[in-house]
């Protein structure tokens, strides 16, 4: 599904009015270009309804890039990013694709996590696939490791594919 114009400007206003801007920080001057850079490429996707196969004690609480981008290293699933919406607010997040259904491995072992801080679990999903060589370039000796603290993508491959360091 097409992602809308109402959509963006949902998520672009809960992305300044919570703490998520910290995390993807967008430099001034190129919000308008990545915010149309990101409507044009991204997609909106459903959360698949099976869940069982994605649970495991190897992901960590809050680590929503770590977690997908090691499933995505693992298993050969699309790693995205974008944001996930629960109740009313949209939140900077990482998931994987399957069949065209989103696998959110985070929400999927960490359910009380999600209930408390985002009152519930994501029913909406709204992003695009960051390349399995991305992945590798910047974080695979981090995946391999199993690292805490593996980073989101998104801003470097905006820049990548606008010409523009990061």
């Amino acid at each position: 599904m097409a992602v809308t114009l109402e959509i963006i400007n949902q998520i672009k206003n809960d992305f300044y009015q919570g703490p998520d801007h910290e995390t993807l920080q967008i430099e001034q001057g190129r919000a308008d270009a990545f915010w149309q850079w990101f409507r044009e490429n991204s997609s909106v996707y459903k959360p698949t309804a099976s869940k069982e196969e994605f649970l495991s004690k190897d992901y960590l609480p809050g680590q929503c890039f770590g977690n997908s981008q090691i499933l995505a290293y693992e298993s050969g699933l699309n790693y995205m990013e974008g944001f996930a919406i629960a109740t009313n607010r949209y939140i900077f997040h990482g998931f994987n694709l399957k069949s065209g259904e989103a696998v959110d491995v985070t929400a999927f072992n960490f359910e009380n996590d999600f209930k408390e801080h985002f009152g519930g679990l994501p029913v909406m999903y709204v992003g695009l696939e960051v390349s399995s060589d991305l992945i590798k370039q910047e974080n695979e000796e981090s995946i391999i490791n199993k690292s805490k603290n593996i980073g989101h993508l998104i801003y470097k491959l905006f820049s990548a594919q606008n010409n523009a360091a990061v």
